[in-house]
């Protein structure tokens, strides 16, 4: 089996029910996935960009690492993701994750 890393950007929408999670995008190169995240998230509520590894023929996948969240992600979001080595957000709380597998 092979591994691919994929760097996703996870929208936050404010609805009239709540803030809920939106459209996830993927990218290959991490500075389009920070670039988008940072644009989505002064458009959005917020935006969380994280790392994904894993093997996609079987669906394996380690969990996600954060790399950076912009402007208000709930707490429930982030609670699956562990920190990003070296990551300005290292030191953030990490509460929730509503995860989301991309087929």
């Amino acid at each position: 089996m092979f591994t691919v890393t994929r760097f996703c950007v996870q929208e936050y929408l404010s609805t009239s029910a709540g803030i809920r999670a939106g459209e996830v995008r993927e990218f290959r190169e991490l500075e389009d996935a920070t670039r988008h995240g940072r644009q989505v998230g002064g458009r959005r509520v917020g935006a969380v960009i994280y790392k994904a590894v894993g093997e996609p023929p079987s669906n394996l996948w380690r969990d996600p690492e954060l790399i950076e969240s912009v402007g208000y992600v709930p707490p429930s979001a982030l609670d699956l993701f562990r920190p990003l080595r070296g990551s300005a957000h290292a030191e953030c709380e990490i509460i929730a994750f509503v995860a989301r597998k991309a087929g």
